[in-house]
């Protein structure tokens, strides 16, 4: 659990596709996606920590987005 509260909390989720034809932009529309539909931030939020920011991240090779939420 979170020692200090007044920090954010961070949650991450990252997707890989070795798949030219996917669009790293909505890949990592789904990894936002699932950080909300799996409520990942809710232990964060239960333990006290007000602030809590998402980041889904998409990656194929060196190429990388990356989106908050």
């Amino acid at each position: 659990y979170p020692q200090n509260k007044v920090f954010h909390g961070i949650v991450i989720e990252i997707k890989n596709t070795n798949d030219r034809n996917v669009n790293l932009e909505e890949l990592a529309d789904r990894a936002l996606d699932q950080i909300d539909t799996k409520n990942y931030a809710r232990d964060l939020e239960y333990y006290g920590i007000k602030e809590v920011v998402c980041f889904g991240i998409a990656f194929r090779g060196k190429e990388t987005v990356v989106k908050t939420g």
